[in-house]
This record gives structure tokens, sequence and C-alpha cells, in this order.
């Protein structure tokens, strides 16, 4: 999926889990391939510009797995190591995102 069809949304507030999910919307907006964030994390694996934040904060995706159990997936550009970190996350947890941290979703379709 080319980085185009993936919406990218900036949280202006520190939130949880829950409720940057609702805010995106119906539930085929929230969740995003695993493959996809591997292949923007793969497009800015030097840490140049692009879609990703590589200033820190947290870019923050949504991943159905095979069960359907929502998770998020966090990666962030650590520029001492020269490479992303990446973690995943219960949605269910109670650590909220800071702020300027961005969220990746699906493109809305219009419905």
């Amino acid at each position: 999926m080319p980085a185009g069809e993936l919406a990218v949304n900036t949280l202006l507030l520190p939130k949880h889990d829950p409720d940057i999910m609702v805010a995106l919307g119906p539930q085929s907006r929230r969740f995003i391939k695993l493959g996809h964030l591997y292949q923007l994390i793969e497009e800015q694996g030097q840490g140049q510009e692009g879609p990703l934040l590589i200033n820190g904060y947290a870019n923050i995706a949504y991943i159905l797995d095979e069960n359907g159990v929502a998770w998020a997936v966090h990666a962030d550009w650590d520029p001492h190591y020269g490479g992303w970190y990446v973690s995943v996350y219960s949605v269910a947890r109670l650590c909220e995102w800071p702020a300027g941290s961005l969220v990746l979703s699906q493109v809305s379709s219009g419905n």
C-alpha cells in the first residue's frame, strides 16, 4: 500500500488508545496492515525524512492480529543507535501517547 493511501493524523493532546481509536472513526478506518507499517519503516530505514516522524515522537498504527485482537504498534527512530525501535502494546493499557505523536489509519472511503 503506498503511503498516500494512509491517513496521517497528529495528536494535538495526550490520549489513550481507546480514545484515539474512537476519534479515528469507523472500525474500517482504524486498522492498517502490519506490512504497511513495515513498508514505511523500510522506506525510511536510515532515518531519512518521509511520512513517519523521526524526531523521537511515536508513530502509532493499530493492527488486528490473526484472531481479530487489536494492538497498538509503536515505532520511533532512535538516532543514537541509528535504527527503528518497534514495540507492541495492548490497546487496553492505561498509558497515554503524548501530543505530537503520529497515528496512521486508512484513508476514509467517504462512507
